[in-house]
């Protein structure tokens, strides 16, 4: 029911943001510099914004369009799962920002 369904965008946008969380966590590997790790964290909170966006999108465009009622819900779920891993990643790259601000 879902092949036709073009997941790239979203799945790029989680990838995304674990490179930054990646580099943030090698950043406090190194030294805590503020202003790498305070870029980093801005990066990170755009992707997330981003990602908001295009899930407001994808509502308006399902529930414009979309018949098949189970298929708007998998939908749906699906974006949504994809949105709570980036919105994960937002949550970690925010902790180790914290991190980096108590020890700098």
């Amino acid at each position: 029911r879902l092949v036709d369904t073009d997941y790239a965008s979203r799945a790029l946008m989680l990838e995304r943001a674990c490179d930054v969380i990646v580099q943030m966590v090698g950043e406090l590997r190194r030294g805590f510099k503020l202003d790498v790790m305070h870029d980093l964290n801005e990066r990170m909170q755009s992707i997330e914004s981003e990602a908001d966006r295009l899930l407001l999108e994808l509502y308006r465009e399902l529930f414009r369009s979309e018949q098949d009622p189970a298929r708007l819900l998998l939908r749906k779920d699906l974006f949504e799962l994809l949105e709570k891993a980036i919105d994960r990643c937002r949550d970690a790259g925010n902790v180790v920002y914290q991190i980096a601000l108590k020890n700098s």
